[in-house]
């Protein structure tokens, strides 16, 4: 499950930076791919990728933080998952560096032992807290109400704020669970420069490719 919400997560922040930075930083960044694009047919499908794409990332989001449930991959499925078994995740970690000096290895399964038996309340604890949050709550109800099925809004829409504190939390939890249950590191830093890299210089490529044609008088 750490595996699926890990991949869940990573196509979440794809589609975000994509969405993100067709926009740019601010008003000035990305004004050239803007008016190159405005009066175009390219137009609709420049509108097309920014709403597909932010739709992806808020649909991700949305699983992720969903309630606990039969198949379901989220932050609260893990939870309850673990909660009932903590010693016994515990005592795995006792078996981590197995492979090393059986006197070095096993002092250093005893640590990772302690650590993991200190650490999982309080990624049980902090996953609770963010499921709980203002912020999952508008993310959720944008997605029943307005995604997932065609209804009256009854809540305030999610903003870029909301959506930017629900990656940074559901990240560092999923970094965690990575470390405690699996015994691996999962940077969060490495897998969200990379996509933003590969944004840029998409869009990058359009905004040059729009420009050229301008200066052919292609469009």
């Amino acid at each position: 499950m750490v595996k699926r919400l890990e991949l869940e997560l990573e196509s979440a922040r794809r589609n975000w930076a994509v969405f993100s930075e067709s926009n740019g930083k601010d008003e000035s960044e990305r004004a050239p791919l803007r008016s190159g694009i405005a009066n175009t047919y390219a137009a609709h499908a420049f509108a097309y990728i920014q709403m597909s794409c932010a739709i992806n990332a808020v649909m991700a989001l949305a699983r992720i933080t969903d309630k606990g449930g039969k198949e379901r991959n989220s932050l609260d499925a893990l939870k309850g998952l673990i909660g009932p078994i903590q010693s016994e995740i515990a005592d795995r970690a006792l078996h981590w560096y197995s492979g090393l000096d059986a006197h070095f290895g096993s002092s250093m399964g005893r640590e990772a032992r302690e650590e993991v038996a200190h650490k999982l309340p309080e990624l049980i604890s902090k996953i609770t807290d963010l499921l709980n949050s203002d912020e999952v709550f508008r993310i959720r109800t944008i997605r029943n109400e307005a995604l997932a099925h065609s209804l009256a809004l009854s809540a305030i829409q999610p903003t870029y704020d909301d959506i930017g504190i629900v990656f940074r939390k559901s990240s560092v939890l999923v970094s965690l669970a990575s470390h405690l249950v699996c015994g691996r590191p999962w940077d969060p830093e490495d897998f969200d420069r990379v996509p933003w890299s590969y944004a840029k210089e998409f869009w990058d490529v359009v905004e040059h490719g729009l420009q050229t044609m301008r200066d052919k008088n292609l469009i």
